[in-house]
C-alpha cells in the first residue's frame, strides 16, 4: 500500500480530497452539520487509506446506534462502507473482485437505517417518534469511475419512508429517480419545509468541486460527461437560524482526466 503522509487533506462536500492523487473513492454512513453539533461523518472509508480513514468498515449485524461525532442521529443494521481503486466487486454474489485499472469505487449497504431530527427512538417498537425521520430498508448505494466514461451512480431500496412524529408521511417510490425531493412542512402558517432529497446526486470536478458552467450564471449544473462526484441516499436540510444538514449512504469517487 503506497504512503499517503505526504498528501494534504481538503475537506469538500465530496469528502476528504488528498492532494495529488488523481484516483480517489471515499465513503460514509451518515454525516451531520448544524448547531449543537460536534460535525464530522461516521462510518468514513477512503481510498487511498489513510490513518483515520480504512479502505473498508463493517458494523454488527444488531441493530445500534448511529452517532456522529458521538451525537447520536439514527439507528441502523448489519452496515458497511467500502472505497477501492483499481478494483470492483463482483456482479455475481460471493465472487472476489474483479481487477479494473483506473477504476474507483465507493459503497455503503444497511440492512435498514433510520435518521431524524432530533432523533427520538420508539421503545415500544414501531416507527421513530422524532419530528422528521427517514427510514431506509435494505440499501445499497454506489459511485463508479472509469477511465473515460461520466461518473456512474446507484441507489437501491427494498423500501424507503418519511415519517413526521412517529406516523408515516411520504412512501418512497420502488424506484427512485435521482434528486428526489420530499418537503416537510414544519411551520406551515410561516410556509417553512424542510427537504429531503433522495438519491441526490452531484458531479464534481478532479478536485471534489461540484461542477460549474461559466457562461449559464448558475453555480452548479449536473454534468453527465463528468468522471467524478458524488451520491447520497438521503440529504436532509432543515431551513432557519438553526440550519441543519444532515446526509446518509455517501459514496464518491474522483477521477483526473489523462492529461495530453
Amino acid at each position: 500500500m503506497a504512503s499517503t503522509t505526504h498528501l494534504i487533506e481538503r475537506k469538500e462536500q465530496w469528502g476528504t480530497v488528498l492532494s495529488g492523487c488523481p484516483l480517489q473513492a471515499s465513503a460514509w454512513l451518515a454525516g451531520a452539520q448544524g448547531p449543537g453539533l460536534p460535525g464530522g461523518e461516521s462510518a468514513v472509508t477512503h481510498f487511498p487509506v489513510t490513518a483515520s480513514m480504512p479502505g473498508t468498515i463493517t458494523g454488527s449485524r444488531a441493530r445500534i446506534g448511529l452517532d456522529v461525532g458521538g451525537f447520536l442521529i439514527g439507528r441502523t443494521r448489519a452496515p458497511a462502507s467500502r472505497s477501492v481503486t483499481g478494483l470492483l466487486p463482483a456482479t455475481v454474489a460471493g465472487a472476489p473482485d474483479v481487477e479494473a485499472i483506473g477504476a474507483a469505487y465507493a459503497g455503503i449497504t444497511a440492512d435498514d437505517l433510520e435518521i431524524g431530527w432530533p432523533y427520538l427512538p420508539n421503545h415500544h417498537g414501531g416507527i421513530q417518534l422524532s419530528p422528521i425521520g427517514v427510514h431506509l430498508e435494505g440499501l445499497e448505494v454506489i459511485a463508479v469511475g472509469r477511465p473515460g466514461r461520466p461518473v456512474r451512480f446507484g441507489l437501491t431500496v427494498t423500501r424507503g419512508f418519511v415519517s413526521i412524529e412517529g406516523v408515516p408521511f411520504a412512501e418512497l417510490p420502488h424506484v427512485i429517480p435521482p434528486n428526489y425531493e420530499v418537503h416537510v412542512p414544519i411551520d406551515p402558517a410561516q410556509g417553512i419545509a424542510a427537504l429531503i432529497v433522495f438519491n441526490e446526486q452531484v458531479t464534481t470536478d478532479d478536485e471534489g468541486r461540484p461542477t460549474q458552467v461559466p457562461e449559464s450564471g448558475h453555480p452548479y449544473l449536473f454534468d453527465p460527461e463528468a468522471g467524478s462526484g458524488y451520491v447520497n441516499a438521503a440529504h436532509l436540510m432543515l431551513p432557519g437560524t438553526s440550519a441543519v444538514d444532515i446526509t446518509v449512504g455517501h459514496a464518491a469517487v474522483l477521477q483526473s482526466p489523462p492529461r495530453p
